[in-house]
């Protein structure tokens, strides 16, 4: 909610995964109130691949990508995003993603 605030993107695609995408939600414009309408959904198990996955299924290509993980992901994750992706990591230090940036988050 906080990036989207301060550069104010056009359009935001946010989709809750843990082994699976189980849900997405599109936001255009006003991003005052994000914190309140997102609706988390899933939990139980930790797959990053199945993201994406899920964009090159849907044909979803960002201009930017920004995941938020602990870190406890699958060994060697498939990603084949081609955007530039942003890892925001709060545990898991070691964790090197496949492609992008890892920025370590203190909660």
């Amino acid at each position: 909610a906080s990036i989207c605030e301060c550069i104010t993107p056009e359009r935001v695609r946010v989709l809750w995964w843990d082994t699976q995408v189980r849900s997405q939600q599109i936001f255009e414009g006003e991003y005052e109130n994000l914190r309140e309408l997102l609706k988390p959904i899933g939990g139980g198990g930790t797959h990053v691949g199945c993201v994406s996955d899920f964009m090159v299924q849907n044909k979803i290509n960002p201009d930017c990508t920004v995941v938020f993980t602990d870190g406890y992901v699958e060994r060697d994750p498939n990603w084949e995003i081609d955007s530039p992706t942003l890892w925001l990591v709060t545990a898991n230090s070691n964790f090197d993603p496949p492609k992008g940036v890892k920025v370590k988050i203190n909660k």
